[in-house]
């Protein structure tokens, strides 16, 4: 059997060639270039998502950040006066160093004192008794290193010989700054 090619044969087999090729073609970009398309504009998102959270986190761990700071600052400098929480920071220090606080009373100024930073300053005096020098010194260092900022203005030993105890009177001055902008935190509490 011989097989005879004819121009009539070649011709239906281009023609089926190229119809086949036209309906893959067609195929191709009605079912499979869309969902490519689709899942190209999804990995977008997805990239676009990612990049959100992480500059979410960055700013969440920015503002925890921001926080602490502003919490150790409002310990430092607190809104309002903070007699009790100064003098329960006083009695740990009176504790501490086996002094006693005889009386701690505010001075009367006519104005308060201000800075250009909007911060205020309480002056007061202080009177207390300690056994020997050591406790007083023991005393002065606790006093400076308080987590509220106090600085000490004045000091005036008294000796006497005839007492065990020495009394001295001490001027501190403690700030704080009612104008300081923090809304998220609250009052802080004695430790």
């Amino acid at each position: 059997m011989t097989i005879t090619w004819s121009h009539k044969k070649t011709f239906i087999l281009v023609v089926s060639l190229l119809l086949i090729s036209v309906v893959a073609i067609s195929l191709f970009y009605q079912q499979i270039y869309p969902e490519k398309q689709n899942l190209d504009e999804l990995k977008r998102e997805v990239k676009q998502q990612q990049a959100m959270i992480d500059a979410i986190h960055a700013r969440k761990d920015e503002i925890t950040e921001e926080s602490e700071k502003a919490s150790i600052l409002q310990h430092q400098l607190p809104l309002d006066n903070g007699i009790s929480e100064l003098l329960t920071q006083l009695q740990k220090v009176e504790e501490v160093t086996g002094t006693t606080i005889i009386q701690v009373q505010e001075e009367k100024q006519d104005s308060a004192t201000e800075t250009s930073d909007g911060i205020e300053e309480t002056k007061y005096t202080m009177q207390l008794a300690a056994d020997d020098y050591t406790m007083m010194h023991d005393f002065l260092t606790k006093l400076s290193t308080m987590e509220r900022i106090v600085e000490i203005s004045s000091l005036t030993f008294q000796q006497q010989n005839d007492e065990a105890t020495r009394p001295v009177e001490i001027g501190i001055t403690t700030y704080r700054q009612p104008n300081m902008n923090i809304h998220l935190l609250k009052e802080p509490t004695a430790n």
